[in-house]
């Protein structure tokens, strides 16, 4: 598990369904503005 990540703690889900995108670097990007090296993504129906 990640570190406490205030940012996205407060998260509550109002609806189904929805789509959560977990982008991956191998290395620590400059900023989220940068191509990941892969995305995984979740669906909840």
């Amino acid at each position: 598990m990640s570190p406490r990540t205030p940012e996205i703690d407060g998260l509550e889900i109002l609806g189904y369904p929805l789509k959560v995108e977990v982008w991956l670097w191998e290395k620590e990007p400059e900023s989220v503005e940068e191509e990941p090296d892969m995305i995984f993504v979740l669906w909840y129906r």
